[in-house]
């Protein structure tokens, strides 16, 4: 116990007989609760770690869709860095080993597929093509941009695992 005696020491017992152990005449607060706390920190965890796994995921999108528009716009390239910094990111904000980073960064990589893949469908002008191609050629590079981008971005958010570890 927390409270600095054993509980085989002085105590009372409740209805149920459960025992609780007493220090000058006050039951110890801490044998009541243990199990209520241990349970309640353990859902604080989770709820820490899920947070950190969106928060991961919605980064490295970002990152992801920001390096696109730059590659494409600025210098008239095809995105081969950004899936994989946006990866990067991912797996560093996981942090916690390299399979965790990598299943984020795929997440990312795959929101971000589909966000440059519709915006290269509904052709908005964000990522212009250099040739203009047919609609249905939008449908293709949806799917190769689904394979694409998360294998990508799996390998940074690895990477990023590893680093962060």
């Amino acid at each position: 116990m927390t409270c600095g005696f054993p509980v085989s020491g002085p105590g009372r017992r409740d209805a149920a007989g459960k025992f609780f152990p007493v220090a000058a005449g006050r039951v110890c607060p801490a044998a009541g609760r243990k199990k209520l706390l241990g349970i309640s920190a353990n859902v604080i965890h989770m709820k820490q770690e899920t947070i950190r796994y969106g928060s991961a995921i919605i980064a490295g999108a970002i990152v992801m869709i920001l390096f696109a528009l730059v590659t494409i716009n600025v210098m008239k390239l095809i995105p081969l860095a950004g899936p994989f910094v946006g990866g990067l990111v991912a797996g560093l904000i996981v942090g916690k080993d390299f399979i965790n980073g990598g299943k984020a960064a795929a997440l990312a990589g795959w929101v971000g597929a589909v966000v440059v893949s519709l915006d290269f469908m509904l052709n908005t002008g964000y990522f212009p093509t250099a040739v203009p191609i047919p609609a249905s050629a939008g449908i293709f590079f949806l799917i190769v941009a689904i394979f694409y981008f998360p294998i990508l971005a799996f390998i940074g958010g690895a990477a990023g695992g590893i680093i962060r570890r």
